[in-house]
Parts: structure tokens; C-alpha cells; sequence
């Protein structure tokens, strides 16, 4: 079965990492497994370590945890879980500590699982199954600092991505997505803060009615008679070209990370780049959310990180390319 989604972390999973995944069954579903691996995989590849398969059977209200190292899979375990819950959106988190997986789902524990030796890093995971839509894979660390420094997801939100660590120069993220819904919709891309989720240091507006991509920020007001706290949107730039002229559609986005500027291509064309209104900001982004308005939805079926050797990222457009 393909998978619903798949890609590569930001860095392995180790002690003082967790991986939070939000998602939610379809009403008719029977099953759905979260695989936690050494890289991408086909079934029964010898090559790739399992570090957790987590598989979970929606009609016979069970859970079953299973490893795989070295080509060979090593005791299953298995326990009874009220599955009920999984056909509304739920959050199931991977805590990592010195020795052992831990499994909680909406911050009740299910259950734990130890670390095989000798096995090949985690950085990899793929979903498969009867999901309706995964709406969170978010990446964060707990210890010994914690990163972002604020840690929640907005239920309303299509998808979010936080990273346990700031991005750098040089890093390129790389984003396949699904639209649905209305045609003359918009879909909303930003990436935040790591100390004040509110703000969106990086907002991109993706208009169909208009054919328009709209960047901007949202930032606390310069208006000093106005509360400090207070956000609002600055000047919008909407140069450049419109390269969504197929709908519905997949495609990639692939997003590069400068120290002054973030810059963007799709489907291996270069679109725009975002000089960042607040300086020296690019060691505080941390969480990439998406959000479809007016009738539009949005799917995210992967996301890849990408450390380039320059720091300006020149050529970044072809990982945004379909065929790679």
C-alpha cells in the first residue's frame, strides 16, 4: 500500500527528542501503522532498519508494537487498546529517553518499547493505512532545553511541522502537497516564531481567485500608541510568477533557507525570495503550518530536509523537481 505519508527528519531520533504525529482514521478504516526507520523503505527491504512499527487495528480494538534490524523482525508485542478514539483526530507521541521508546496517545501512555542494538540511526518515517489525513508531524526536543521554546498545535490548522532545532543556512526543506476542495480557494503557508508562536516571520498567501503568491510578515505593531503585544500584517509582495495552472493537483515545494532571505521553487521552477523583516531571525524559525481558506484544502504527503554545503543555496530549485 502507498504510504500517506513519508519523509526524512530534520535530525535522528535520539534521548531528548520526541515526534509527535496528529492524524485521524477514516470512519470505515481498519487499520493504520506509523513506521519509525533508518531511511525509506519498501517492505521487506533487508537494508533498512525498523527502529517502532507501530500498527494499530481499529476493528479488534488492539495495538502492536514490532522492530526490524538487520532484515530479520524481532518479537512482536501486542495489548488491547479502546480504538474507538482513533476515528476522531488524535495525537500519538514517541518519546525517546536513554534506553526506551515511549508511546502516549493524547497524553495517556500506551505503552514502551527498548532500543535494539547495533541498529542503524532513526531519521525516516512513514504512515500507512486507512487515515483520512495526517495533520501533524512535528519534531521537537525536550532536554536538555526545550525547542521550540513553545510547544502546541492549532487544531484548526491542515497541517504543522515544528523541527528540534533552528534552521541554517544552507537547509532545504522540501514539501509535496495535495489540494483539495473549491478552485478559487487560497492556502496559507507560514513559518513561526520558536518564542512567540503568534508570529509569523515568513507568511505566503498561494490565490487562486487572484493567481496571485502574496509574502508578508506579521509582526508586532510599529505604532507606539498601540499595545506592544499587539501583531498585524506589513507591506505584501506579490511579484513574479503564478505556477499552479493544473487543479487538483500534487506537487512539491521546495523552500531554502538563507541568512537573509528565504527562497522558494515549485515543481523545479524558481518563484520568489522573502528577505525576512526581522533581523537576525532565521536561528528563531522553527514551525511550518499550513492552513486551506475559502473552500481550499490541503494534504501534505512528505517533507524532506536537505542540508546544502552553500549557504546561499544556489540551485535549490531541482529538489523541488517531481521526478526526483
Amino acid at each position: 500500500m502507498s504510504a500517506i505519508y513519508q519523509g526524512n527528519l530534520l535530525e535522528h531520533l535520539q534521548f531528548g527528542r520526541l515526534l509527535e504525529v496528529g492524524a485521524k482514521a477514516l470512519d470505515q478504516g481498519s487499520w493504520f501503522s506509523i513506521s519509525l526507520a533508518s531511511s525509506s523503505f519498501n517492505e521487506g527491504d533487508p537494508s533498512v532498519d525498523i527502529g517502532l512499527r507501530l500498527s494499530v487495528y481499529l476493528n479488534e480494538n488492539l495495538v502492536v508494537f514490532k522492530q526490524q534490524s538487520h532484515g530479520e523482525w524481532l518479537k512482536a508485542m501486542s495489548q488491547e487498546y479502546p480504538t474507538a478514539l482513533f476515528r476522531q483526530n488524535f495525537k500519538i507521541t514517541f518519546v525517546m529517553d536513554e534506553k526506551q521508546f515511549h508511546i502516549g496517545v493524547n497524553e495517556f501512555k500506551l505503552g514502551s518499547a527498548n532500543y535494539v542494538l547495533g541498529m542503524r540511526p532513526l531519521r525516516h518515517i512513514k504512515i500507512t493505512g486507512d487515515l483520512l489525513a495526517v495533520q501533524q508531524i512535528s519534531h521537537r526536543k525536550y532536554f536538555p532545553l526545550p525547542w521550540p521554546q513553545v510547544q502546541f498545535a492549532e487544531e484548526h490548522l491542515d497541517f504543522s511541522h515544528d523541527v528540534p532545532e533552528s534552521f541554517k543556512a544552507g537547509h532545504v526543506m522540501v514539501v509535496t502537497m495535495k489540494l483539495l476542495g473549491k478552485l478559487k480557494g487560497r492556502f496559507h503557508m507560514h513559518f513561526r516564531n520558536a518564542r512567540n508562536y503568534k508570529r509569523q516571520e515568513v507568511h505566503i498567501s498561494v490565490r487562486f481567485d487572484s493567481k496571485q503568491i502574496v509574502r508578508t510578515s506579521k509582526l508586532p505593531a510599529k505604532d507606539k500608541q498601540q499595545q506592544n503585544d499587539k501583531l498585524e500584517y506589513g507591506p505584501e509582495e506579490a511579484h513574479g510568477i503564478f505556477p499552479f495552472d493544473l487543479y487538483p493537483m500534487s506537487f512539491k515545494l521546495a523552500f531554502a533557507f538563507t541568512e537573509s532571505s528565504l527562497k522558494m521553487a515549485k515543481d523545479g521552477v524558481y518563484v520568489f525570495d522573502y528577505r525576512y523583516r526581522t533581523p537576525n531571525v532565521l536561528a528563531l524559525l522553527s514551525s511550518f503550518t499550513v492552513l486551506g481558506v475559502q473552500g481550499m484544502m490541503v494534504k501534505v504527503l512528505s517533507i524532506d530536509h536537505i542540508r546544502m554545503d552553500d549557504p546561499l543555496c544556489e540551485e535549490f530549485e531541482r529538489y523541488s523537481d517531481m521526478d526526483i
